[in-house]
Order: C-alpha cells, then structure tokens, then sequence
C-alpha cells in the first residue's frame, strides 16, 4: 500500500487559507443555514425541515504547483447528540482530473 503525505507547502497553505473563517454564499440548490444565529446547533437543525446534520469544510490548501490539495470535511447530526466525524483528506491531480489519495480521521462521536 502506497503512504500519501502532503507537501511542507501544502500544508503552510491550508493554515494560511484557514486562518480566518470564510463563510459560503447559498449555491447550486444547497440549504446553507448560519448556525451562529441560533443558541444551539440543535436549535438550528429543528428549524430546517429534513435536517439531516451539518457539513463543513474547510478552505483548501494547495502545493506551489497546484498538484496537490488538503482540506478538512466534518459532519454531524445534532438533533440526535454525539453523531459525527471529522477527516483531514488529502488529494492530487493527475490529467486534469482530482482524485482522493488519502483520508485521516481526525475525531468521531
């Protein structure tokens, strides 16, 4: 089995890109819900009809030559308490094309 690892530059990019939050604009039909006007996520998942949880993302890093990409999804339910899990996942190009190399989970409830 091939190891993956992320490029020292890759890496410095995605703590620079995430420094600072940057919240998404509703797009392509998403449901997207700021989650910091309710007192609990709870609260703002009961208020959307068929919540199923939350998705974030974070902002991408990239190597100098943009073959190389890290970023951190995490999900989680709060209507039903401790459900959830967080991943750094790491991908590259090849012939214009994304592809996933490697994925580490960073927590789980």
């Amino acid at each position: 089995m091939t190891k993956h690892y992320a490029d020292a530059d890759c890496l410095d990019a995605f703590a620079t890109a995430n420094s600072q939050r940057c919240p998404l604009d509703a797009l392509n039909g998403l449901n997207l819900v700021d989650t910091d006007l309710y007192p609990s996520h709870q609260d703002a998942c009961s208020s959307v009809p068929n919540c199923t949880g939350w998705w974030r993302f974070s902002s991408i890093g990239y190597n100098a030559s943009r073959s190389q990409a890290i970023l951190h999804e995490d999900y989680d339910h709060p209507k039903w308490g401790l459900m959830g899990m967080g991943h750094f996942v790491l991908l590259e190009q090849s012939q214009q094309q994304w592809r996933v190399v490697a994925k580490h989970m960073t927590w789980m409830s």
